[in-house]
């Protein structure tokens, strides 16, 4: 089969004829079965995502324990940076590929072709950014060695978000949780190699990102070239119409994922390292609970950009996000009973003052699920910027209650701040859901009992 070359044609999001016959065998089988297809890749998804966060959970384990408080919260405001240029710079190529695979757009080949320009040229800018991120603000005090791994990390994770914008395209669920398995396993074994072994402090634990991540967008790449075959060809009209359209999903992801990390540049001017550390594990045992709704989320976007049936659909989404909140508010309840002991038991006593944080996000993490399930199905419609325009709000009420609590309670405020815009932002944008959809707000929010009937069909 030729590809159609997009260089000799106007640059549009037009579907070819293979794209159309894809689109409508893949809308066929959405219609016959939506939920049951959605049940069976969201059970692949749930359980790799459980078997990563497990993973994860034992690295941060170890970091933790073997950097203590100060040491981890260094770490936190390192990678604050390079994490943002990371949401930047993926320039929402992940959701649009996914988006042009799975709407008949244009061919996984010719988008794979796109994407590895794509990320030569954002993995420099991003190199650059950082680097000079290092320079200004005195971060390349901890060390070349530190500096270097910093500044390559971006260009590393690019590969596995890029990566996966393919592999969901292509509806490769399983290939995506492989890859997600793979960075979790080698992150695990480069923290006990780089910092139990070798006791390279922070450097391992940057070194440990960094190799984790290669080796997952490495996977990809071997997927791919296995494929596609190496026919790599320079397709600048294609790679511009996944920035384009991927504008729209860069900005929400990187307003979605400014929150947390405003919070931790806000309380340089009022903690120290130490404090900042405590805030961090708070933060990431709550973030735990995102671990089921992120993988059915991803799930979602997928089928939502080949979804025959939108209406239908959306009520399918529906009945997940109520179903969703319901058991996210069991599991909150009960890590927030048993916080206090984990902590102390898992991580030391050293963290015990993470422990008010994580209760008072866990309301607000808890809204978040809810969200994170009514926007992958909204962004797989081609509406990512509701998500950025209700979040930009959010961030205002965060930096504002941040600025007005961590004076005085420190990290406790700063916690409380950031439930709090988690829960506004989500209760906003559950409204503008309903009112795209078609829906009322209470019949998106109220469980019903068919919600259930389903789930054991």
């Amino acid at each position: 089969m030729t590809l159609r070359d997009p260089e000799r044609q106007s640059p549009s999001w037009e579907m070819s004829a293979a794209g159309e016959m894809a689109v409508a065998g893949r809308s066929a089988r959405e219609s016959q079965a939506p939920w049951a297809r959605l049940k069976a890749h969201s059970l692949v998804a749930v359980l790799t995502r459980i078997c990563v966060a497990g993973l994860g959970f034992l690295a941060s384990v170890l970091v933790a324990r073997w950097l203590g408080p100060e040491g981890k919260g260094v770490l936190a405001t390192l990678m604050v940076v390079p994490m943002l240029v990371v949401s930047f710079a993926e320039l929402g190529i992940r959701q649009a590929a996914a988006r042009a695979i799975g709407k008949g757009l244009a061919t996984a080949a010719e988008v794979f072709s796109a994407i590895v320009g794509l990320w030569v040229l954002m993995s420099f800018l991003s190199l650059s950014i950082v680097l000079g991120y290092a320079y200004l603000t005195g971060a390349s005090r901890y060390g070349l060695a530190v500096t270097a791994a910093l500044a390559a990390a971006p260009a590393a994770m690019l590969m596995v978000r890029y990566g996966s914008g393919i592999a969901l395209g292509q509806q490769w669920i399983g290939k995506v949780g492989f890859s997600q398995t793979l960075v979790g396993v080698v992150n695990l074994l480069s923290v006990v190699l780089f910092i139990l072994v070798l006791g390279m402090g922070i450097l391992g634990a940057v070194l440990g990102r960094l190799v984790a991540s290669a080796a997952g967008g490495g996977m990809f790449l071997y997927w791919f070239v296995a494929g596609f075959g190496w026919k790599w060809r320079w397709r600048p009209a294609v790679m511009w119409l996944l920035a384009r359209r991927g504008v729209s999903f860069a900005l929400a992801l990187f307003v979605l994922g400014l929150n947390y990390r405003v919070s931790i540049l806000l309380l340089q001017l009022f903690v120290g390292p130490g404090d900042i550390g405590q805030f961090s594990l708070g933060v990431n045992i709550s973030e735990t609970l995102w671990v089921v709704p992120s993988a059915i989320g991803m799930v979602i976007f997928s089928h939502s950009t080949g979804a025959g049936d939108a209406k239908a659909f959306t009520k399918t989404t529906a009945r997940i996000a109520r179903l969703g909140l319901i058991a996210a508010a069991a599991v909150a309840a009960a890590v927030a009973m048993s916080c206090d002991a984990l902590v102390g038991m898992v991580y030391g006593q050293a963290y015990r003052a993470s422990v008010p944080v994580i209760q008072l996000m866990l309301p607000g993490i808890v809204c978040v699920v809810f969200f994170k399930i009514l926007n992958s199905d909204l962004a797989g419609r081609g509406h990512p910027l509701v998500a950025a325009k209700v979040f930009l709000g959010a961030i205002v009420v965060n930096v504002a209650a941040t600025c007005l609590l961590a004076p005085r309670w420190g990290i406790v405020g700063a916690g409380i701040a950031v439930s709090i815009s988690y829960a506004l932002g989500s209760l906003v944008f559950a409204r503008e859901y309903a009112k795209m959809s078609g829906l009322q707000l209470t019949e998106l929010l109220v469980p019903r009992m068919e919600d259930f009937r389903g789930m054991a069909r």
